[in-house]
């Protein structure tokens, strides 16, 4: 029994000891002049001995919080971070806190640094400090400039308010700005005790602060270089959304005039055709159509891929080279702007894309017309060209064209395309005439198409 009681003994002491050394190692309090850096702020503090320093970047379990007397580390890191706090120093002696906080916003941006800026720029950040009284909250502020610190001028503001507890409470502070953003060294006291004492602590510290990177501000051609860099991602995206708009409704409405027209064409081509059939008819005579040209190709996958690289190169180059140019020029702007990191990220994602993005189509394109092809029952074409249309049969049923109804017609170095519709095209190989010569085809087709034919010469 006495064994198992030494043993306990024992292990009490050690883990009093541990907790001891623990308590010990903690730098629960400044015990000297300190200097603490804040790199957030650009700015160094100079902290007289008796200070518990706290920062936003501690962990909740760490033990400086509870030496320090306060008991809910998670929300008071989360305080931290909702009022851009990036140094506490709590007075171990009167047991006041001391906050440097960072904020931004439009006026700081404006202003950019109180000691460079015009004096009508520093009255002005006077006067809305000096003017946050809230009869409605009980809240009387009042704010003087003064130049008591060797770099930069600072705000001396005193508030009251009413603290809903039958009390008052008490706050005090220095702020400026700089680098486009406001520094405030601040005490605060929910019920108004010793201000004398706290006013003096806080200039000692505000004294003890050296700003160690204060920027002059940027001048008009700096100022509108961060300007389009902030707006030139902005800029490019609209840009190239309201090009592209554009685009489209300009080549939807040629689309829609060119079938309109085609369409009514066709209607009267059919219609004098039917009647031409009819006197004939009527005078026994037989209609005969003189072939002119004859061509038969097989239409394998190597040609369907050809007629496909065809497709992009040289019916849509718009497309296929303008499209990757947009895309260097979002990756250019992402590598040279130096704006938000997700602003950049999101242009080079779109860059990578519109650069890749025709071969993509391309892809897509080859696979689905590989497919169209393989589930024709035969590959073989035959193109009869007559005086005034065409007629295709193998690789599908009968169809007859006029020739104002093609769209394209393309020469590549051992093809013809023949456009049918916008995207769609016959494939005709140049060794595959039967009838006629390759010169009568050009010949032909420079007679019916027109400005449509892109023939060499």
């Amino acid at each position: 029994m006495k064994k198992w009681i030494r043993r306990g003994a024992a292990l009490c002491a050690a883990v009093l000891l541990a907790v001891t050394g623990t308590i010990g190692c903690l730098a629960a309090v400044t015990e000297k002049e300190t200097t603490v850096v804040v790199e957030e702020m650009d700015l160094e503090v100079t902290v007289p001995a008796g200070y518990h320093v706290l920062t936003p970047d501690m962990s909740e379990n760490d033990g400086a919080f509870l030496l320090a007397g306060i008991t809910d580390p998670a929300g008071k890191l989360q305080e931290y971070r909702d009022n851009g706090i990036y140094l506490h120093l709590l007075s171990e002696e009167t047991g006041l806190s001391f906050y440097y906080m960072k904020k931004e916003s439009t006026t700081t941006q404006q202003v950019f640094n109180l000691r460079d800026c015009t004096e009508e720029n520093r009255q002005y950040v006077l006067e809305i400090l000096d003017e946050a009284d809230d009869p409605d909250l009980g809240i009387e502020t009042v704010a003087e400039l003064t130049y008591d610190h060797a770099q930069m001028p600072m705000v001396h503001s005193v508030a009251h308010a009413d603290n809903k507890k039958g009390g008052t409470s008490y706050e005090e502070g220095y702020s400026t700005i700089l680098n486009g953003y406001s520094v405030t060294i601040e005490c605060f006291m929910d019920e108004k005790g010793d201000t004398e004492k706290a006013g003096e602590m806080l200039k000692e510290l505000m004294l003890g602060t050296r700003f160690t990177n204060i920027k002059a501000p940027p001048t008009v051609e700096e100022a509108r270089q961060e300007v389009l860099q902030v707006f030139l991602p902005l800029i490019l995206l609209i840009g190239t959304l309201l090009m592209a708009l554009i685009i489209w409704t300009v080549s939807k409405k040629r689309k829609e005039r060119r079938s309109a027209r085609l369409t009514n064409d066709l209607t009267e081509f059919n219609r004098e055709r039917r009647l031409m059939r009819e006197r004939a008819e009527k005078e026994g005579l037989t209609i005969e159509e003189p072939v002119l040209v004859i061509n038969e190709t097989e239409c394998t996958d190597e040609e369907v891929e050809t007629a496909c690289k065809a497709h992009f190169l040289k019916r849509k180059p718009a497309y296929t080279f303008g499209l990757p140019l947009l895309g260097i020029v979002y990756l250019a702007v992402a590598v040279l702007i130096n704006g938000d990191i997700l602003a950049r990220l999101l242009m080079a994602i779109l860059g990578v894309y519109l650069f890749l993005m025709p071969y993509l189509s391309y892809r897509r394109t080859l696979r689905e017309e590989k497919n169209v092809y393989r589930k024709l029952r035969t590959r073989g074409a035959k193109y009869v060209f007559c005086e005034e249309y065409m007629r295709v049969y193998g690789i599908q049923s009968a169809a007859q064209h006029p020739y104002f109804c093609l769209w394209k017609v393309i020469e590549t170095k051992n093809c013809y395309y023949l456009y049918y519709t916008y995207d769609r095209c016959y494939i005709m190989r140049k060794d595959g005439f039967a009838v006629g010569s390759e010169e009568e085809f050009r010949r032909l087709m420079r007679e019916k198409v027109g400005k449509q034919a892109q023939l060499k010469k």
